[in-house]
Parts: structure tokens; sequence; C-alpha cells
């Protein structure tokens, strides 16, 4: 691996909480930035260069501008993103629907900073009531529900695609998947 990719991969494992080690001060920081850009991790970027000790950070208007950026396409999206289901919740829950976030925003939660994970689009589960779901919500709502997925239905809610699974894993294209999905569904209803 180059040293670019190796200093890289060093600064994410230290912005994910793990440690890293290093070696030099002779970082090509666009470089870095450009693959992160690329892998959705200039954030998680920013977090690893904030454990590094002075010498090795980038130059400070560098970083600024970098953290600037940050606020304004992670931080900013995410808290977005949280008040869309939030009150795709509150919508389901004022029907008398349970809502499981699965994937993505589940994830971050797990993450040091939970708002530098990148999400895209909003996946849930309705503990089996997806069809009763999506007609209250094209209902109340005037929403045009996309019925064409092998495991979901999409639609959009506050400029979010939202997955509206029926089944945790894909059994269309993968039969072997039922045990684990029964079990997944088993888990699913221990949680309410």
């Amino acid at each position: 691996m180059d040293k670019r990719f190796d200093a890289f991969l060093s600064l994410i494992r230290l912005g994910i909480g793990c440690s890293s080690f290093i070696s030099s001060n002779a970082i090509n920081w666009k470089e870095i930035k450009e693959l992160a850009n690329q892998q959705g991790l200039s954030a998680v970027l920013v977090d690893g260069i904030d454990h590094l000790p002075e010498a090795l950070r980038p130059p400070k208007e560098y970083l600024l501008q970098m953290i600037g950026e940050l606020m304004q396409d992670y931080e900013s999206r995410y808290d977005i993103y949280h008040k869309a289901i939030a009150d795709l919740a509150a919508f389901y829950n004022s029907h008398g629907f349970k809502m499981m976030i699965l994937k993505g925003y589940a994830c971050s939660l797990n993450w040091p900073k939970p708002e530098h994970r990148p999400c895209g689009d909003i996946d849930i589960w309705l503990f089996g009531d997806y069809k009763e779901a999506d007609d209250v919500l094209k209902k109340e709502k005037g929403i045009t529900v996309n019925n064409d997925k092998q495991h979901h239905t999409v639609y959009d809610w506050h400029g979010f695609t939202v997955e509206n699974h029926f089944d945790f894993t894909d059994l269309h294209h993968h039969k072997s998947n039922v045990e684990i999905e029964r079990i997944l569904k088993d888990l699913g209803h221990q949680t309410t």
C-alpha cells in the first residue's frame, strides 16, 4: 500500500476511535482530503486529525476550511435527516404503527460522532404492517409509494428516500436467507 493510502487509513482509524500510528508529517493533505471525499469519510478524516499532535496536523487555514465544509455538509444534513426520521416515526406512531430504523442511521448511533457518519436513505421496518402503513401514508399525505422492489416499498419523505422493508434480507435473490429472516423478525418483535 502506498504512503498516501496508509496515512488515509490511519486517520480514518483514529477518527472512528481506534488507535493508529502516523509516522510522517509529510502528508499530502489535498490527496488525503480527496480520498476522504470519494469515500464519504470527510467528517471522519477531520475527527482523525483531531487526535493528531499539532506538528502532524494540516495548516490551520486548511483545517478550518475542512471543518467549515464538515459543518455545512455532514452535520447540518444529519440534523435534517434526524428530524425527518423523528417526524416519520411520529406520523406512524400517531396511527398505531411501530417503526424500527435499520442500516445507515441505526449504525451511525454506534459511531463516536454519529453526525459524522454519512447517511443516505431512511431504511425502516414496520413490524409486518408495511401495506397498511403505506395505505395510510398515501391516503393522508398523498405520497406516491413505489412497490416495484423485491423486499421494500419506496417513497419520498421530506427530501429523503424511505425504504419501507417488509424483509430484513432479500429473500427473492437469496432463498438461503429464510432461516436468518425468521430469526431477525423474531428478534425484532422481542424489542417491543
